[in-house]
């Protein structure tokens, strides 16, 4: 049996390679002779259900494939739900797709009575490319895969694109699968996937070879590739024989206990919506926790570790190495969720770093999730060697505010806070003279937020059009001069003629920084003994936190000097500007 799955897997590969081959046109179709029957289900289209479309049939092995679709509200397909493999063997094998069009699970069905066995769940982290697949028995990581082209466009049906379509975009988890079952130093005992992974991939290898059909002819829907390959009509009749109608004009369909049982229904993907999420929290002394969100009573986690636990919403593990562990949680219906941290050494900050600045919140996470609301008012932290002081502002114009002392220590990227006999464990994610982002874990929530020191330099870039008091205009254009924001709450601006403030100061509140001053611009020689005028200028402008920078308006004003033999004609400008560091 080992013998055989190795060169089904291995004659698997080869077929699908010259089916799904790239040409020069970008067609990954192909002329050769090819002996499919593409055989079309009659009108079933039934509202808000899965139904079955198309069954492609390879005569030279005599094994089938059938695609089963959602239909919507109207009755219009609109997804790929699963495609079903038979053989004669007396068990059907399932490839099942999520609302994404991605694999999700695989599995094997009695097409009679629709018992499920050997299910084995798919999941594949985005960030890295690895697929992740298991069942009770644990979970298997594929890092490395095979190389595959696109598969075929199939013909010009509805189903047949939309089977292809969500076959290329699971294309990176059917190369890692194929990878894996043709991987001679794996070991698939453990979770029992021989006969599973020869039925997927039989179902794999006949689609690829349906998907390099050529369309030579469309008189009567008949399709003709050099091979015995047709296109025809089934009837949808199931006689007791359970054999499809073979008149003129019809296909023969194997197997048809499965589609004839209809042991497929909408309930029986209660995955299709899942929200199911976990996330991992990172404690100190390298304690994971895994945090679920869902509807189940219970979930079993599987720890890249090799542990195996089951709890009510979350579940913890203590590592001794630096490395990257991944968690899955699988919910009371299957639906399975996956998530990652990375343990490092922990990381030296400087504590100076955190004093003698005022740290304004500009963004939050809970559970990954954004929960920081910018109309709110503003909360800061405020450090000193020993001490933070956390300020939370209210009131409807934020005039009021409560500030919670506490006393803290810094140990590698640990704060260690203490209030009111609690002491809690921050970790330092990020720390720079103009940023922090802290996490903290709270039983099943963890928290990131983000704070800021606008304080300090900044480079200021403008773009106004003026309008003279004589009615000239021009534009007054500048970049990169620097702005400094002034822990005082005042500015130095400019062009702001050396700081002859008349009036200067800048507010900060949800997220919304306004800049008011005025100053007297001197210029020679005077004009009737006034030798200045007064400039008002007025900026607000937007914090954007994920790039550290401003952008918003300005409003700008001189006014007239005029003697009786001088005249210094004063302007009003509007413009854009920004900051950036």
């Amino acid at each position: 049996m080992k013998s055989f799955f190795r060169f089904y897997l291995l004659f698997s590969l080869i077929t699908v390679a010259f089916s799904c081959s790239d040409d020069d046109s970008g067609d990954s179709q192909s002329t050769d002779p090819i002996n499919i029957q593409f055989i079309r289900f009659g009108d079933n289209l039934v509202p808000s259900s899965v139904v079955p479309r198309t069954t492609y049939l390879d005569t030279d092995s005599n094994r089938q494939v059938t695609s089963y679709l959602n239909t919507d509200i109207s009755g219009n397909i609109f997804k790929l739900s699963k495609l079903v493999g038979d053989d004669g063997s007396g068990l059907s094998n399932v490839i099942s797709f999520d609302q994404n069009g991605i694999i999700n699970s695989v599995y094997q069905q009695d097409p009679i009575t629709g018992v499920i066995s050997n299910k084995v769940f798919v999941l594949e982290d985005e960030a890295t490319g690895n697929v992740y697949f298991g069942n009770e028995d644990g979970v298997q990581e594929i890092a490395s895969g095979t190389s595959l082209s696109d598969f075929g466009n199939f013909l010009n049906s509805d189903d047949d694109l939309l089977a292809s379509d969500a076959l290329n975009t699971s294309k990176n988890i059917i190369e890692k699968l194929l990878f894996y079952g043709n991987d001679t130093s794996t070991n698939r005992s453990s979770l029992n996937l021989g006969a599973l992974f020869i039925g997927a991939v039989a179902i794999i290898a006949i689609m690829a070879l349906a998907g390099s059909a050529t369309i030579t002819t469309t008189v009567g829907e008949q399709i003709n590739s050099g091979g015995n390959f047709s296109e025809c009509q089934w009837t949808n009749s199931c006689e007791s024989e359970r054999r499809a109608n073979n008149e003129e004009n019809f296909c023969s369909i194997p197997y048809t206990d499965f589609i004839c049982s209809e042991v497929v229904d909408v309930t029986e993907s209660p995955c299709e919506d899942s929200d199911l999420e976990v996330i991992i929290g990172v404690d100190p002394g390298n304690l994971l926790v895994a945090i679920v969100n869902g509807d189940s009573l219970d979930y079993d986690f599987y720890w890249s570790t090799g542990e195996i636990d089951t709890g009510s919403c979350c579940d913890d593990i203590t590592v001794s190495e630096d490395g990257t562990y991944y968690v899955i949680a699988v919910d009371d219906n299957g639906c399975v969720a996956f998530a990652s941290a990375t343990i490092e050494d922990d990381v030296e900050v400087d504590p100076s770093l955190l004093t003698g600045k005022t740290w304004y919140l500009t963004g939050e996470t809970e559970n990954s999730v954004n929960i920081f609301n910018p109309e709110n008012c503003n909360i800061t932290l405020e450090f000193n060697e020993t001490q933070l002081f956390s300020t939370e502002f209210f009131g409807d114009e934020c005039e009021s505010s409560d500030e919670i002392p506490s006393n803290y220590e810094v140990n590698g990227n640990i704060i260690t806070e203490t209030a009111e006999g609690d002491t809690s464990f921050i970790t330092i994610l990020e720390l720079t003279p103009f940023k922090l982002v802290l996490q903290e874990v709270d039983g099943p929530f963890t928290y990131v937020e983000t704070y800021t020191n606008i304080f300090g330099g900044w480079s200021f870039s403008g773009n106004s059009n003026c309008v003279v008091s004589n009615g000239d205009t021009f534009t007054d254009n500048g970049s990169g001069e620097p702005l400094t924001l002034n822990n005082n709450y005042t500015v130095v601006f400019p062009d702001d003629s050396n700081g002859n403030y008349l009036s200067n100061s800048f507010t900060f509140e949800n997220s919304i920084l306004t800049i008011n001053l005025s100053y007297q611009d001197f210029f020679s020689p005077a004009c009737d003994g006034v030798n200045f005028q007064t400039a008002m200028n007025s900026l607000t402008l937007t914090y954007d936190n994920a790039t550290n920078t401003f952008t918003g308006t300005s409003q700008s004003s001189r006014n007239d000097v005029i003697g009786s033999d001088c005249t210094r004609l004063g302007e009003t400008c509007t413009g854009t500007v920004s900051m950036t560091r």
